[in-house]
């Protein structure tokens, strides 16, 4: 029986009761004959074409909204993107789970994305994953999930870098504390005024040491590149 990792529970514990009926998709339940390998359509997946299923052999505790993989992706510093982006090899587990889901359905899906860190993603340059079928409307099945659990700390290292507020706010205490360490190497106290022209002056340099590393690093905040294609943006 496979363990469910943490990543999978902190994606149940954010998802928001979901009621959902047949009329919320717009599908057909049909046969297709199998044209193209499971990995071919996983490297290909665009979502040109539209999945077809059998809504009511979904599992409802494998359907997540667009916006509560938004939030795993923002905490984990995570991309969530279509699977051909994805450069490295799918488990066979993975594979047959795909396969069980079509012949369940009697269909053939095309429409794959996955979560999973930037490393993962051959990306564009503009200058541990969970694999997804969209539903349509902004809902996506969770097919299979596979790897090493993600380590604790990469969420504490992604909470700089969630969103501007948090970027912002870090350099802030950063500063703060630059500005303790100076006043500790002064014999005498500081007025409380130099402390503030210390403080402004420190937290000026901050701020341009951190966006000069996200630029020639080619980073943004999670905010604005969790589905993003491009490997700098």
């Amino acid at each position: 029986m496979k363990t469910t990792f943490s990543l999978k529970i902190e994606l149940d514990s954010i998802q928001e009761s979901i009621t959902l009926n047949s009329n919320d998709f717009k599908f057909q339940t049909i046969r297709i004959e199998k044209s193209t390998s499971i990995k071919e359509r996983l490297n290909k997946s665009n979502g040109s074409i539209q999945n077809t299923f059998d809504f009511n052999q979904l599992e409802s505790d494998r359907i997540y909204s667009l916006s509560a993989i938004k939030k795993i992706c923002l905490a984990n510093r995570l991309r969530f993107l279509d699977t051909r982006f994805y450069k490295n090899e799918y488990p066979e587990a993975v594979i047959q789970s795909i396969k069980e889901f079509e012949e369940l359905h009697q269909t053939e899906l095309h429409h794959f994305k996955i979560v999973a860190p930037k490393s993962n993603f051959k990306l564009h340059n503009y200058d541990d994953p969970l694999l997804f079928m969209s539903l349509g409307n902004d809902y996506y099945y969770l097919l299979d999930y596979w790897g090493n659990d993600l380590h604790w700390t990469r969420k504490i290292k992604a909470l700089p870098l969630k969103n501007l507020f948090n970027l912002t706010l870090f350099t802030v205490v950063i500063s703060i504390l630059l500005t303790y360490f100076i006043q500790l190497f002064k014999t005498e106290s500081l007025a409380t005024s130099y402390q503030i022209i210390v403080f402004l002056f420190t937290w000026k340099s901050v701020i341009a040491i951190v966006f000069y590393s996200i630029i020639k690093t080619g980073n943004n905040v999670s905010e604005y590149n969790w589905n993003s294609e491009f490997y700098n943006k």
